[in-house]
């Protein structure tokens, strides 16, 4: 995302998740991906619903798994689209295959393993996007990166070492876009009292640290390469 996007209403607070939620963001990733309206696509972990309202209204049809049953009828409720909504820690097994985008937009998916556990949801050339903390400068302040690593419980890479590493998970690398300053600060402006270690460190070194949802593609076990789009 441009660093000089202005924040508004639409993502303040402190869920990362919220700016890759917009209407805009989900619109232009549909565009990104070439998905045609009638697609399958499965949300899996809800936000603020913004998301599945947005792929619905583009003509989706749209697949909500949450295992928190309250977040799940607040979202619900506060639909007027018609979804499908499964209460879980994951689909069920009969959605296999099924999906041609799978969105992870929940808070705790840092794990190496996000995109492989999606793919067994994707068909063919189906898309796995997902939010991680990444770091942003080569060389952050001194400790700094050290005490996000440890606040995360996670090793932070860069946008592009995430994509990468996506082939290992069995995916084409597509791209992925990444929070500006603005919209760090106004995620961590209003951080509940639960985030203040996080919002402290954020403050601490604010260019060094910040979101980025990631998309590739799902690749088959004897497809070949693609040719690197940055040849002529």
């Amino acid at each position: 995302m441009r660093s000089g996007h202005r924040p508004t209403e639409e993502f303040l607070g402190s869920d990362p998740r919220a700016p890759f939620c917009r209407p805009s963001v989900i619109a232009r990733l549909v565009r990104r991906i070439e998905l045609p309206p009638g697609s399958e696509v499965l949300e899996w972990g809800v936000a603020q619903g913004s998301a599945a309202v947005t792929l619905a209204r583009l003509g989706m049809g749209v697949t909500l798994v949450e295992p928190d049953e309250a977040a799940l009828d607040r979202v619900l409720q506060g639909l007027r689209v018609q979804v499908n909504a499964v209460r879980a820690e994951r689909p069920p097994e009969a959605l296999a295959g099924r999906f041609s985008l799978v969105v992870l937009h929940a808070r705790d998916a840092l794990g190496d393993d996000v995109a492989a556990t999606a793919r067994e949801f994707l068909a063919p050339e189906g898309r796995v996007s997902f939010v991680r903390p990444v770091r942003v400068l080569l060389r952050p302040p001194p400790g700094l990166l050290e005490q996000w690593e440890r606040h995360w419980g996670v090793t932070l890479r860069t946008p592009q070492e995430l994509l990468a590493s996506l082939p290992r998970a069995g995916y084409e690398p597509d791209f992925a876009e990444t929070l500006g300053m603005d919209e760090m600060d106004a995620l961590y402006g209003a951080a509940p009292d639960a985030l203040a270690e996080e919002a402290a460190l954020h403050r601490a070194g604010a260019a060094a640290i910040s979101f980025a949802m990631v998309t590739g593609r799902r690749r088959e076990p004897d497809e070949k390469p693609r040719p690197s789009r940055d040849r002529g």
